[in-house]
């Protein structure tokens, strides 16, 4: 496959702009909220704002733990545009990149260390509103390269964390969790008190984190407890990674010309990123109704492997699909979302067609970036470098 032309004569950045402007007609005519335009082509908020600005319109203090991460990077540049007052700590495995474009920010404070030094992290929580917790080991394979430091990490810091958020008077603790925790529930649609069937290491280390947050801040005084169960995410990140169902296959449309799909039957929900850190600030913005647990994600992006592979085909013409009956991935499971439509009224705004363009655009406009590197895969980073990675640390910058 030629990169700059997939399967015709039309450029990346003409396919993605004409699929946007056929998304906002369709949407104008239906009623409903239009598509955001890809985090690549042209940024939603002022750039400049976010980089030098102290444009604050918020009194609270956010604190994200894992903020340097691929979600964490897009929610962190999100609240800075809203004006919130936002401080990163994060031990920075897979790379400082992620915050470069907006360190310079005069609203965000950045801090580089391990979730499990207690003392570091309690220092940088103080005087802080809301805690949102990214920080994980995340993803099956890459929790099974060190199962005692996935649940260390994962499960048992959670409580440590629930803690001190209580003991410095933190108003809101907003936990990320995975829909992971459904596990195999065939073609029945589950929300969110449908019981929990986790097949991996890493959804029983969130589903026990679950359990530990809303054991710590049980009613009563303390943070009000949030659990976000998010679908599985997609979409070009400052931290980018393609290690995720549809970025990996986007990635191998754009190198290969060919996708594989294995199994096809099974039940995925799906959600670009960018909505995900929309989802956060909802839940830190909205009360939530005296519910502690929400899915997050749409009805309508509830799809099997089979339907991304013919969804991805009808976005790049031309590319091949190879479909393996045997799926090597046991985990099918549809998801209701009604309750964070109905209590944060949140709805996300990008389609699983837009976001495969904004990656093969994102890749084909580098020039550089190789999407089978290691530093953009979870398991191959942490297998690579788990000596390094797992150890200690307390270094601090801002």
């Amino acid at each position: 496959m030629k990169r700059g032309k997939i399967g015709n004569d039309k450029s990346l950045e003409t396919m993605v702009n004409e699929h946007r402007d056929t998304e906002l007609v369709e949407s104008k005519d239906s009623g409903e909220k239009s598509c955001s335009d890809p985090l690549i082509l042209e940024r939603r908020t002022d750039l400049n704002e976010i980089l030098f600005g102290s444009r604050v319109l918020h009194s609270e203090k956010v604190l994200v733990i894992g903020g340097g991460g691929y979600l964490g990077s897009t929610l962190t540049a999100k609240l800075l545009s809203k004006g919130y007052m936002v401080s990163v700590y994060d031990r920075f495995i897979y790379g400082k990149n992620s915050l470069k474009e907006i360190e310079g920010n005069e609203a965000l404070r950045v801090f580089e260390g391990d979730i499990r030094d207690l003392e570091l992290l309690e220092a940088v929580m103080k005087g802080h509103d809301i805690v949102v917790n990214l920080a994980a080991i995340v993803g099956d394979e890459a929790c099974m390269v060190d199962p005692d430091t996935t649940w260390e990490i994962n499960t048992e810091s959670i409580g440590r964390i629930a803690a001190m958020a209580k003991r410095h008077h933190v108003k809101k603790m907003i936990q990320a969790s995975t829909c992971s925790n459904y596990g195999q529930n065939g073609s029945d649609i589950v929300n969110e008190e449908a019981p929990l069937r986790p097949l991996s290491l890493y959804a029983k280390s969130k589903v026990e984190g679950e359990k530990i947050l809303l054991s710590e801040l049980s009613d009563g005084p303390g943070p009000k407890p949030i659990v976000l169960r998010f679908s599985t995410l997609f979409g070009y990140s400052r931290r980018p990674r393609f290690d995720l169902v549809v970025n990996t296959m986007a990635a191998h449309a754009w190198k290969y010309g060919k996708i594989k799909v294995r199994g096809g039957s099974q039940w995925r929900p799906l959600l670009h990123v960018s909505d995900a850190a929309e989802a956060i600030i909802s839940a830190i913005e909205k009360e939530n109704g005296g519910k502690k647990i929400f899915n997050v994600g749409a009805n309508h992006l509830n799809k099997t492997i089979l339907e991304l592979g013919k969804t991805i085909q009808s976005v790049i013409p031309g590319i091949d699909m190879e479909i393996v009956q045997e799926a090597v991935d046991k985990r099918n499971y549809r998801v209701d979302f009604s309750r964070i439509k109905e209590t944060f009224e949140f709805e996300p705004e990008y389609s699983i067609e837009t976001g495969v363009l904004e990656i093969i655009f994102a890749l084909d406009s580098s020039g550089m970036m190789d999407p089978e590197n290691e530093i953009y895969s979870n398991f191959k980073w942490l297998s690579g470098n788990s000596e390094m990675i797992f150890q200690r640390n307390t270094q601090v910058t801002t």
